[in-house]
């Protein structure tokens, strides 16, 4: 026998009536929960999907975000390293620059004490001319003498003597002062 049989022995006509009216709404409620269950079962699932969509993008970005991080230290350790190397370059910019000025300084001393040599080169130049000049003139009268010696009489050893002493003298001096004024060129 079944359940449903065994249910009417016991109720009365109003009372099964009443009992199919529960029964058909308790089916009716078991459907229902039944499909949304099954709705839900659904949307478990597709939250699952999502959440494991979520956990690998996480892992994704942490990855990143990881990367990212060494990148910035890298980044950091390099800026630091760059620094250094900016003030041992700006020690060595400022080391030419004394340098240079140090240079610029010198060059000008120079051309101040080249243009103090070209003027005393001149002024010796032109003292060795009027020497020469003048040495000239004292050969000129050397020789007019010794000229004058043979013609008219000798004078002696000890004047001829004196003379050779004085040309002597003479070459020697033209000598010392063509010696100094090379050098000094």
């Amino acid at each position: 026998m079944n359940a449903y049989a065994e249910a009417e022995k016991y109720f009365t006509v109003n009372e099964s009536k009443d009992g199919l009216e529960q029964m058909h709404e308790l089916m009716m409620m078991e459907s229902r929960i039944l499909a949304e269950n099954k709705t839900l079962l659904t949307r478990l699932t597709e939250l699952r999907g999502e959440a494991e969509r979520f956990d690998a993008d996480i892992t994704f970005l942490n990855d990143y975000i990881a990367s990212c991080e060494e990148e910035l230290e890298r980044g950091t350790r390099n800026i630091k390293e760059q620094e250094n190397k900016k003030s041992g370059l700006v020690e060595l910019i400022n080391s030419i620059q004394l340098r240079i000025r140090t240079v610029h300084s010198d060059e000008t001393s120079g051309f101040s004490m080249k243009k103090l040599l070209d003027e005393e080169l001149l002024d010796l130049i032109t003292e060795r001319d009027m020497i020469a000049s003048k040495l000239e003139g004292l050969k000129n009268g050397i020789k007019n003498i010794e000229l004058n010696k043979q013609s008219v009489m000798p004078f002696g050893k000890k004047q001829d003597d004196m003379l050779k002493q004085a040309r002597i003298l003479l070459k020697e001096a033209q000598n010392r002062m063509e010696l100094s004024i090379l050098l000094k060129k």
